[in-house]
């Protein structure tokens, strides 16, 4: 069995001694995984397929969004400073 990249040596030591320490192994992928960015593009293609609206609309309200973000999330993601605004010739 060929061991997991995402996860540290540590953690796979521990989930071979103790078989219990699955559930902390699987959380840890998804902790990770939520952290991960997945781009304009593939944001707007979820948005599209929840929202059921045209790939254009939904890229219409993510980069709406984008410009409505908050100072906090800027320093989070500053990939949102690159959203130019409607008419911007940034």
């Amino acid at each position: 069995m060929r061991p997991d990249p995402v996860l540290s040596v540590r953690q796979r030591r521990l989930a071979a001694a103790n078989p219990a320490v699955e559930s902390t192994r699987q959380k840890s992928v998804i902790e990770l995984s939520d952290r991960m960015q997945r781009g304009f593009k593939n944001n707007a293609q979820r948005i599209a397929k929840k929202q059921g609206v045209p790939y254009d609309r939904a890229a219409a309200i993510l980069a709406a969004s984008s410009r409505r973000a908050s100072a906090a999330a800027r320093r989070k993601n500053p990939r949102l400073n690159k959203v130019k605004g409607k008419g911007d010739n940034k």
